[in-house]
């Protein structure tokens, strides 16, 4: 049980990282982040050497492949918006822009996070 705890711990951070990282939604101070790259590696250390019975790498890195999905998302997503608002300048004001700004930038996060954590909990290992 204590390590779905901290893979889900290294995923959660992992992830919240790369939130902040890519949106700039939230305004944290440098020794914040600084403490969290810390645990993320002290974490990812115990994981890799293997002082609790997890999951093989093999899972391991799959579910990092999903964290490292969001920033293929954020960046794509941004190229489809430049490339509409050169094709229409009226779609910044768009109402679906907004709703898929707030899927891009909070709701796909969640969505991975869970997937991460359904994994952990279900995943055959």
């Amino acid at each position: 049980m204590m390590d779905y705890f901290i893979n889900i711990i290294f995923f959660g951070v992992l992830n919240f990282l790369m939130y902040q990282f890519l949106t700039r939604k939230l305004k944290l101070n440098t020794t914040v982040v600084l403490g969290l790259f810390v645990l993320l590696f002290l974490v990812f250390i115990v994981i890799q050497v293997g002082f609790i019975g997890g999951m093989p790498q093999n899972k391991f890195y799959l579910l990092i492949l999903f964290s490292c999905s969001l920033i293929l998302f954020h960046f794509g997503s941004a190229s489809v918006l430049w490339i509409l608002s050169k094709i229409n300048p009226k779609i910044k004001d768009h109402f679906v822009l907004v709703l898929f700004n707030f899927l891009r930038f909070y709701v796909v996060y969640f969505l991975i996070y869970i997937f991460q954590i359904s994994y952990i909990f279900i995943g055959d290992y």
